[in-house]
């Protein structure tokens, strides 16, 4: 009877984890949309996993993290997961452990002393009515370089903060979830400040280059 009893407790447990990061799947997965799998076709925010363990429910486990099924998926004996699934994912403008040289030098570079994360979650707990530095735990979240956006200051467009656009810590805007790799965040050389970048891609660039060729051009028709 005491080994049933420990059974049904360990198969209680089993079930309140997998239960928990099923939730974590379906509720708190804002970077990824219903229209966006976690496949080959969305990968630019995914990691190879090594030395995995799978469970008879689908479930893949690494280390302290459990992956259910819909977070990951195997390609050629490989396993690759999506992070941003059970996570809540910080896109940052420049790679770890860089950062901008200044807001209008917007050039990555080392010199950078503090950690990202601990700047971001200090800047969302200053400006957010819902949490405080207490209630928020770096192991939630996940800094995800957006290789999206490239290392050059036309491609970047500083963009005010609004914490209350905020929805499970993920901008939205008119009731949209802005995708992760359309904005990244980045802080300062020697300041503790955290700035909201919107990325430019170059489509865009040539676009608003078009826009501004055609006004030049309006404008030297009048004066002519």
């Amino acid at each position: 009877n005491k080994c049933r009893w420990v059974q049904r407790f360990l198969y209680l447990c089993v079930f309140t984890h997998n239960a928990y990061n099923l939730y974590t799947v379906i509720w708190r997965s804002p970077h990824i949309s219903n229209s966006e799998d976690c496949g080959p076709t969305h990968a630019e925010f995914t990691m190879r996993l090594k030395n995995t363990t799978k469970f008879q429910n689908g479930s893949v486990y690494t280390g302290s993290d459990m992956y259910p099924p819909g977070s990951y998926w195997v390609e050629n004996d490989t396993i690759w997961v999506c992070p941003c699934r059970i996570r809540t994912c910080i896109p940052k403008c420049c790679p770890n452990g860089y950062s901008f040289v200044s807001i209008n030098n917007r050039t990555c570079t080392d010199e950078c002393d503090e950690s990202f994360l601990d700047l971001y979650i200090s800047a969302l707990a200053s400006s957010s009515q819902i949490h405080t530095q207490e209630t928020l735990h770096t192991e939630n979240y996940l800094v995800v370089d957006n290789k999206t956006c490239n290392v050059f200051v036309e491609d970047f467009e500083l963009e005010v903060t609004d914490w209350s656009q905020l929805h499970d810590d993920v901008f939205n805007k008119d009731s949209t979830l802005i995708k992760i790799n359309e904005y990244c965040f980045e802080s300062i050389v020697n300041k503790s400040e955290i700035f909201h970048m919107k990325c430019v891609l170059d489509e865009d660039i040539g676009i608003k280059e078009e826009k501004e060729d055609e006004e030049e051009e309006e404008g030297e028709e009048r004066q002519g």
